[in-house]
């Protein structure tokens, strides 16, 4: 016989001690805040706004890609990322973790330009002309 075919009703194990469901508990806005400004603290401030205001706006067209036309006025695009002062969603927090990530893909991307940069200049600076 199988084991299935062997096995009671009384046999079969009940878990006693399952793990209540927790509620969502919004992170805040600073955690993410926190989180980018980590990734940015090696740049200036005027380039840290340049990359902010980048990354909003490819985030925002990514989010309302597919929200609707545009000659229709009443679809609410999503136009801003949340308050600080207000609790977030899921939603808005799925939002901002996407926002970290793309931070630091922007980033990464623009360190390893910048070294290249560096190196080449380096590179030439190193290369003497012999008379």
């Amino acid at each position: 016989m199988d084991k299935i075919s062997e096995t009671k009703i009384d046999e079969i194990p009940i878990l006693k001690n399952t793990p209540k469901i927790e509620k969502f508990v919004s992170k805040g806005f600073q955690h993410f805040r926190d989180r980018i400004l980590l990734a940015m603290h090696n740049l200036s401030f005027s380039e840290k706004f340049i990359f902010i205001k980048k990354i909003d706006k490819a985030l925002l067209e990514i989010v309302n890609r597919h929200q609707g036309t545009k000659a229709v006025h009443t679809l609410n695009y999503y136009c801003k990322f949340p308050s600080r002062k207000k609790d977030l969603t899921i939603r808005d927090e799925c939002y901002l973790t996407l926002r970290v990530l793309l931070t630091k893909l922007t980033l990464d991307h623009y360190n390893t330009d910048r070294k290249a940069e560096y190196d080449a200049k380096r590179r030439s600076e190193m290369i003497r002309v012999i008379k």
